[in-house]
């Protein structure tokens, strides 16, 4: 069983370049146990539009008990099923691993070439990689797995690539292995299916690298700025065509103390309202949060808004503290959930 992943690395950094990286998994079912090889090969974008390999690398982890696999298998989905995904560590004891890596551009006093051998394989999963290795004299070595299919300023898009590995285990006991794997429900691996909360704030989250790639155009054509609300409502009601049909804007809500509410968007299906913000100077985040503070209690009565999304974009970063700004502002009462988003990208 082999299964490739692949992850472009983003680099903020104007003399860094961005890197390519291939992931080779290969599950080999032998004589006297499971074989495992990891391989991650490095590259950059050259003179020419040419690709130059920089690194290779790769683990080799021979003889593994179906028990030593399911201990990954089982850390993998843990990790994906949690819900603020910190970085998960387990040692494994008795393998028979082999380290080998390979630089095509060694610095000065860097062995091209690296080989190790290693009997406790340090396994970790985070936000950022997927890291199987070991410790030489306190030193972590091994191969990191991206995250993500993108990594953006350290940052992973998704967690495609903690997914596919995971499943290319299922896939391997499903159909290569002649055993028993009753550990695991071979036919039900985790999914990273989003909810409607998860993808509007997915968008959240990636507003703020939208709107620079529209702020650049070529050809003197004009391009689309965030100045006030209503331009972030705008863009905001389109990137939201994404996921949903149904997307009722400035919809009035029921009358609540005499007033009755209007609300950004209202996702009817889904009982999700969306408000939206656009910070425009120092003082502004106390009007926003008094604003906050009265929409969800003319929110709280209607019955087609479970859910409050507020998205606070501050791309000029007035708001010292977006943390603390989210965290007050979140709460989940009898008829209302709030989550608020800052978002100064």
């Amino acid at each position: 069983m082999r299964k490739s992943l692949t992850s472009l690395i983003k680099t903020a950094s104007t003399t860094d370049k961005d890197k390519s990286v291939l992931v080779s998994v290969i599950l080999i079912e032998t004589t006297d146990g499971i074989d495992l090889h990891v391989t991650r090969e490095e590259a950059t974008l050259g003179p020419g539009q040419k690709v130059k390999t920089d690194q290779e690398e790769s683990v080799t982890l021979s003889q593994l008990t179906t028990d030593q696999i399911v201990t990954v298998v089982e850390l993998v989905d843990s990790w994906l099923e949690s819900e603020s995904h910190p970085t998960f560590f387990e040692t494994i004891e008795d393998v028979d691993g082999t380290y080998e890596r390979e630089e095509q551009r060694s610095m000065r006093g860097t062995p091209p070439r690296v080989e190790h051998s290693f009997d406790a394989l340090a396994f970790r999963v985070g936000p950022r990689a997927i890291e199987l290795g070991f410790f030489e004299d306190d030193e972590w070595e091994g191969v990191e797995i991206p995250s993500g299919e993108v990594i953006d300023s350290g940052q992973a898009e998704d967690f495609r690539n903690v997914l596919t590995f995971s499943h290319v285990f299922y896939d391997f006991f499903r159909t290569r292995y002649t055993g028993e794997v009753p550990e695991l429900e071979l036919e039900n691996p985790v999914s990273l299916d989003r909810g409607a909360v998860e993808k509007v704030e997915l968008l959240f989250e990636r507003f703020g690298h939208i709107t620079r790639q529209l702020a650049n155009r070529s050809r003197d054509r004009p391009p689309l700025q965030m100045d006030d609300e209503y331009d972030v409502q705008y863009l905001l009601h389109a990137l939201l065509r994404l996921y949903f049909d149904d997307i009722r804007d400035e919809n009035y809500l029921k009358r609540h103390a005499g007033v009755s509410p209007r609300i950004d968007f209202l996702l009817e299906d889904e009982n999700i309202g969306i408000e939206t913000k656009r910070v425009r100077a120092n003082s502004h985040p106390k009007k926003i949060r008094t604003e906050l503070a009265e929409d969800k209690e003319h929110y709280r009565s209607d019955t087609n808004c479970e859910t409050l999304l507020c998205f606070i974009y501050d791309p000029d970063r007035y708001l010292t503290n977006p943390a603390e700004f989210e965290k007050d502002l979140s709460e989940t009462t009898d008829n209302l959930t709030t989550r608020v988003t800052v978002n100064q990208t």
